[in-house]
C-alpha cells in the first residue's frame, strides 16, 4: 500500500502485525477468488479487510478495556459528556428525555443536571430546546421548496406546532411562518 498509494500505518507497535495480517488476508482472498463467485462473500473477506484497515487507522478500536478507552478519550480531550452532547445533536428529531440521557451517559439525573449547568449554563432540557430552535431557525432561513413550518418543526423534534411557534417567537422574536416566507 505504501508503494502504490503512499500511505503508511500510524506509528504503533501493533501496526506491523496488522499489516502482515492484512497482506495475508488479501493474498488468501486472491487465491480463493477463482474457486467460485460466492466463496469470498460467504467467508466475508471484505469484512475482515475492513476491520484490519480500521484497526490500523483507529488504534482506539483495539482497546477493549474500559480504562484504556477512558484514557484515550481523555488524551483526546473528550469525555462521556462530550459524547452525550454529540448524541443529542445527532438525534434532535427524536424525543430526548432525561431518563434516556441518563441511560446513554451513565450519569445520574442529578449529575447530568449539574454537568449541564456547569458546562452549558442551563438545564439539560433547556439546552436541548435551544439546540432544536437553532436548528429550526437555520432550516427556516434556508428552506427547501416543499418545506412547511410544521415539517421543519417535526424535523427539529417538536410534536406540537403550537408549542414550537410559541418557543420560536420567545427565542427569536419573530413568527416561524414569517421567517419562512421571508426566506423564500
Amino acid at each position: 500500500m505504501a508503494q502504490t498509494h503512499g500511505w503508511s500505518p500510524p506509528e504503533d507497535p501493533a501496526a506491523p502485525s496488522l499489516l502482515a495480517a492484512l497482506g495475508q488476508t488479501m493474498q488468501t482472498a486472491g487465491q480463493l477468488a477463482g474457486h467460485g463467485e460466492g466463496l469470498l462473500d460467504s467467508l466475508q473477506f471484505d469484512d475482515q479487510i475492513y476491520r484490519l484497515l480500521a484497526a490500523m487507522v483507529l488504534p482506539e478500536l483495539r482497546e477493549d478495556r474500559p480504562l484504556e478507552r477512558l484514557r484515550l478519550r481523555q488524551r483526546d480531550g473528550r469525555d462521556a459528556f462530550d459524547e452525550l452532547i454529540d448524541y443529542i445533536k445527532e438525534n434532535l428529531a427524536k424525543p430526548l428525555t432525561l431518563t434516556d440521557l441518563e441511560a446513554r451517559s451513565h450519569y445520574s439525573r442529578r449529575a447530568l443536571q449539574y454537568a449541564f449547568a456547569e458546562r452549558m449554563g442551563c438545564r439539560a432540557t433547556e439546552w436541548i430546546k435551544h439546540q432544536r430552535l437553532d436548528q429550526a431557525r437555520r432550516r427556516l432561513e434556508n428552506p427547501n421548496p416543499e418545506d412547511t413550518v410544521g415539517s421543519i418543526a417535526r424535523e427539529c423534534g417538536y410534536r406540537s406546532l403550537g408549542l414550537f411557534s410559541v418557543d420560536f417567537q420567545q427565542r427569536f422574536h419573530v413568527k416561524p411562518s414569517v421567517l419562512l416566507r421571508e426566506s423564500r
